[in-house]
């Protein structure tokens, strides 16, 4: 296709995914990204290696980024939009199976659980994590009741 005498070529859909961890009262594990470009909380996840499987995606940027094993139980929910490129980024509800969610990366300095409506009043979400928050206060999110503790 010519546009004004230029190729055009469509960008390829980037394939994003991330977990939804919650702890026993139904908050969502956050982390805060810190660099010169962002300054951002967001959810745990990134960008799938071409041809990976996005459940894997959600398991390897958990360890990655917070340091810890996590089951990837089921997706709750999706989003297409556009950042930079065209993106889908796949939510799944996830749950630790082993560590203690930490900072492992230099470009995040904090991670934290937060309610749904401490995650509304953060002055700085990622485009993903305001989608997801959005998905859920239009009830488009399939989610686990919150666990109880033992």
């Amino acid at each position: 296709m010519t546009l004004v005498g230029q190729e055009f070529e469509p960008s390829p859909v980037t394939v994003m995914a991330g977990s939804i961890i919650q702890d026993d009262l139904g908050r969502v594990l956050l982390i805060h990204r810190n660099t010169p470009e962002k300054n951002q909380w967001e959810i745990i996840g990134g960008k799938s290696n071409p041809g990976e499987d996005p459940t894997l995606t959600a398991a390897r940027e958990a360890g990655e980024e917070a340091g810890i094993d996590i089951e990837v139980e089921q997706e709750a929910g999706r989003a297409h939009y556009f950042e930079d490129k065209p993106k889908l980024y796949i939510w799944y509800n996830s749950k630790i199976v082993s560590g203690t969610p930490h900072v492992v990366e230099s470009i995040h300095d904090d991670i934290e659980y937060f309610s749904w409506a401490e995650m509304a009043a953060l002055p700085s979400l990622s485009v993903s994590a305001k989608h997801l928050l959005s998905a859920h206060q239009k009830g488009k999110l399939r989610l686990p009741p919150p666990r109880t503790a033992a």
